[in-house]
């Protein structure tokens, strides 16, 4: 990293990280140690894990993904415990501000510093080795007031995301009522009964040798998220071997249910375009609903629920095999008149659209904050700024006693 003349003039310093920080690895803690009930956060890789009742850290202090979640940065409020298979900061030594110390952690994308294995981690040496530009203190502190709301926003914007995901499943019930007691006494049928094909895919053979750049997709058990369908993740197929899966291609209305896979199983959403083109693994079960009888919508919400959800998490075998298309057409479901059904999936719809309004949003705000970021480190944030206030700066660097931060 080059340190222009300009940066240098207005007092940033190329500095290493471990002159600075210092960091300690986690301790492990066992399932029996921690419960719902209990009062101190546990950190894990990328998020709070568990509760326990004793705590490790007595002070908040920042914590960085180090096995799974490699180089996710998050703050922990303290009494808290630092699991295992994350790292945390123990000492900041002065010159360096906590929250810019977290920010930059951010912005230098530490998750490319772990090791590229199976089981990937993070050390430590690579990230006190990392070098960084740190400015004066009160530059720090203006950097930090500035990300501060914009990072304020982002996670109001998500914030919202998760409300409209809360919405739906609760006014679900709210229409339909639980349906394990049918409080209003809804016709009870089976999947199979209400559906023209129950089957689950099939990956061709070769596996991920049979995969291209581009073509029609193959749905895997990632690609089927809890009401949505995530295409982020997906591989393709040539054309010829598309052709070849046609029992397994999905339709417009189609209900896709993860069937196998520890973690994922009962995950369900549906296929709304009819565009998409696309076959489904073993792991992931067809479910073609009749128009006449039953909305997509409203199955893919009723196998969510959950009483479903425990009917397969709780099926015979193992955690890989344990549900099959043949338990899925032997569920027994409540149907509701289709009017009733209908005023369910207008209301499905008008959220989806409100969800995509948001999910545009934030992604600009993402990318917004990802560029603030940038700017922030390179010193074109606040260049304007330190200009105006060059004298202020200083002066406040005297009271600080340090020279150049």
């Amino acid at each position: 990293m080059k340190l222009s003349d300009n940066l240098g003039r207005r007092g940033w310093r190329k500095s290493i990280l471990g002159d600075y920080v210092a960091l300690s690895n986690g301790k492990g803690i066992t399932s029996s140690q921690m419960g719902a009930d209990k009062p101190i956060p546990v950190y894990g890789s990328g998020s709070i894990i568990g509760y326990t009742d004793k705590p490790l850290v007595f002070y908040d202090t920042i914590v960085i993904g180090r096995v799974g979640a490699c180089g996710t940065v998050q703050i922990a409020k303290a009494p808290c415990w630092i699991s295992d298979n994350a790292m945390y900061v123990t000492q900041i030594k002065p010159g360096l501000d906590f929250h810019f110390l977290f920010f930059l952690l951010s912005y230098l994308r530490l998750g490319t510093l772990a090791s590229r294995t199976t089981q990937p981690s993070l050390p430590q040496g690579p990230i006190l080795n990392h070098d960084f530009l740190l400015p004066p203190l009160p530059v720090q502190e203006r950097i930090v007031e500035i990300l501060q709301k914009a990072d304020e926003i982002q996670r109001k914007r998500k914030e919202a995301m998760e409300l409209v995901d809360k919405i739906l499943p609760t006014l679900f019930l709210e229409m339909f009522g639980d349906p394990a007691t049918n409080p209003k006494g809804y016709e009870r049928v089976t999947i199979g009964e209400v559906t023209t094909l129950v089957t689950s895919g099939y990956t061709p053979r070769g596996g991920a040798r049979n995969y291209v750049t581009e073509g029609p997709l193959l749905l895997r058990s990632q690609n089927i998220q809890m009401l949505r369908l995530d295409l982020e993740d997906c591989v393709h197929l040539p054309e010829h071997i598309f052709r070849d899966m046609q029992r397994v291609h999905v339709r417009q209305g189609d209900v896709l249910l993860n069937i196998t896979g520890k973690g994922t199983a009962g995950r369900v959403a549906w296929v709304e375009s009819s565009n998409l083109r696309a076959a489904v693994n073993q792991h992931v079960c067809i479910i073609r609903p009749k128009p006449d009888r039953i909305r997509s919508e409203y199955l893919a919400f009723i196998l969510s629920t959950l009483p479903y959800q425990r009917i397969i998490e709780n099926a015979p075998g193992s955690a890989q095999s344990g549900f099959n298309q043949a338990r899925v057409r032997a569920l027994e479901i409540l149907v509701p008149p289709l009017p009733v059904q209908d005023a369910f999936v207008a209301q499905v719809r008008a959220l989806a659209a409100v969800r995509t309004k948001c999910l545009f949003a934030l992604d600009s705000i993402e990318r917004g904050f990802e560029a603030m970021l940038t700017c922030a480190f390179t010193g074109e944030l606040t260049a304007e700024w330190e200009a105006a206030n060059a004298e202020w700066i200083a002066k406040r660097q005297a009271v600080y006693g340090c020279e150049g931060g």
